[in-house]
């Protein structure tokens, strides 16, 4: 069994931005829908993810500024180079 966890930890948890939202880029539309059907079993209480957008094809600049705007850290694409400019 492990220690109860602290009172401030708890409600650091609770304030904390829970949700992992992801931009989705694969070479063809059944991949997409097979990695996004994926992405939204995962998650438990205290995190979840959510998929913002999917679409086939290289990922582009437009992609890279909406994962910007919803607070993308990482890229990652499946099957599918990555545009370079």
């Amino acid at each position: 069994m492990s220690p109860p966890q602290p009172q401030l930890q708890r409600a650091e948890i609770q304030n904390a931005d829970n949700e992992l939202r992801l931009v989705v880029k694969a070479d063809v539309s059944g991949s997409a829908e097979a990695v996004v059907g994926a992405i939204e079993g995962v998650g438990n209480p205290l995190v979840k993810a959510k998929v913002v957008q999917s679409s086939v094809g290289e990922p582009c600049e437009a992609d890279i500024d909406l994962a910007k705007a919803i607070g993308g850290k990482r890229m990652f694409s499946h099957q599918q180079g990555i545009e370079h400019g």
